[in-house]
């Protein structure tokens, strides 16, 4: 079967499972087809996986001030970075769907994630089976607990229930007037009413395959039977893959120190976040190893107890250090969380928050702190939180545990088993 699977609009981590997926997917005797944003394309192509380009550059717009705005800002100055969010990614997405429509012509099958629901109208248009997929619970209302991309706060079923619908009619209604117009132009179909369900066809459910652990979340009892949390995807370290000396040498030179890393978001004030951690770090006692990425920080010379790097092989690193700190995206924390290292979550967003809080409530790391930069997130309170996370028998133990839970639930294997199971359902349906 040729597979098209097309990653959101995000970072490595939003990429790298689905990178996975595919390379399991083509084992297993299937043609995936990775579509991806532009700088993402040589990441995918050595591992020899059919690359179908995404005009749009996740880096640059991660480093806009919008955004910057959108995830540190308040009031007014947030409100306005999210109009500015809104504004660039209708100004893409005319672009995107013409990408994906060119990338779906020769697929029996499309994988796609609920940012981008307008997929839903290509599918429909080849009469092709398609499954939604994501690394959060985003489209499966529950009163289990709330909607992760809007709140952290559990305020029982009835109120849970309502925040998924709310979080569905978000993703779902916006940027309506452009997907009403490429409908017209590109498929020639009628455009969508404001009403459309994009998480049905023909009065059956689309299948959701959720990309996290059921062991950080269980599935609720109140999903139907076309809803998967398989675990988590994998991707193998590339072959010959070697750290540079710089960080053998740091890691010979003293206790296992504690990684401190936010990914590709940028806290708005990069130095003030750099001189916390240095200050967190002194106060906790710990060594640390910085991970720069795309967040603006400087390496800062004359302080043995720290090392810099800007880009680090997570799976190669976490096992060998006392605890991880970072943003809460899902792709650090599934490998940080199968390295079985207590987690300290600093979020930028409620769906990182959320995720925080699941941490804690397996006892496989404190508590998460305030947003980054926002009122409450402080030097004292991460140096207690580095220092509980390394020295809290209960956490070492928890974090221990849901480890070696995660290293052996195969999610890959799951998710393929799934995958396999829904164009075979939508065979049967056709053919009847």
């Amino acid at each position: 079967m040729k597979i098209t699977i097309i990653t959101s609009y995000g970072t490595r981590g939003d990429v790298q499972p689905y990178l996975a997926l595919a390379l399991r997917l083509k084992e297993e005797g299937h043609e995936p087809t990775l579509v991806a944003g532009l700088e993402y394309a040589s990441f995918i192509r050595e591992r020899r996986i059919d690359y179908a380009p995404m005009r749009i550059n996740v880096r640059d717009i991660l480093a806009s001030k919008a955004c910057a705005a959108l995830f540190n800002g308040v009031g007014k100055e947030k409100r306005d970075a999210i109009r500015a969010w809104g504004k660039a990614l209708a100004a893409h997405l005319p672009d995107i769907l013409d990408d994906i429509w060119a990338a779906s012509q020769q697929a029996d099958c499309l994988i796609y994630p609920p940012t981008l629901y307008p997929i839903w109208h290509i599918a429909d248009k080849l009469k092709i089976p398609a499954i939604i997929s994501f690394a959060v619970p985003a489209v499966s209302v529950t009163g289990a607990f709330p909607a992760p991309l809007l709140t952290a706060s559990d305020a029982g079923k009835f109120l849970n229930r309502w925040s998924h619908r709310v979080a569905i009619m978000i993703l779902t209604l916006g940027f309506r007037s452009s997907v009403k117009a490429w409908c017209r132009t590109t498929l020639q179909v009628e455009p969508p009413s404001l009403f459309k369900n994009y998480l049905s066809r023909n009065g059956t459910p689309i299948p959701v395959l959720y990309c996290y652990s059921q062991k950080l979340l269980p599935m609720p009892n109140d999903w139907n039977a076309t809803t998967l949390a398989s675990g988590y995807w994998f991707l193998q370290r590339e072959e010959g893959w070697q750290p540079s000396p710089e960080l053998e040498d740091f890691l010979s030179k003293g206790s296992p120190p504690v990684y401190i890393g936010f990914g590709s978001i940028s806290s708005g004030d990069p130095e003030t976040t750099n001189r916390l951690i240095l200050s967190a770090l002194r106060q906790s006692g710990e060594r640390g190893i910085i991970a720069i990425g795309e967040s603006g920080m400087t390496a800062q010379e004359g302080h043995e107890f720290v090392h810099y790097e800007r880009y680090i092989c997570h799976d190669w690193l976490f096992p060998r250090v006392k605890a991880v700190v970072h943003h809460g995206g899902s792709g650090t924390l599934a490998i940080g969380l199968r390295s079985g290292k207590p987690t300290v979550v600093c979020p930028f967003t409620a769906e990182q928050t959320f995720w925080g809080n699941r941490v804690h409530r397996l006892n496989a790391g404190p508590a998460p702190l305030a947003q980054v930069l926002q009122q409450g997130f402080t030097a004292e309170k991460l140096a207690e939180a580095i220092k509980t996370a390394v020295s809290d028998p209960v956490i070492l133990q928890g974090a221990e545990d849901l480890g070696k839970v995660i290293r052996d639930e195969e999610g890959l294997e799951k998710a393929v088993a799934f995958i396999n199971a829904q164009i075979d359902r939508g065979k049967s349906s056709r053919d009847s």
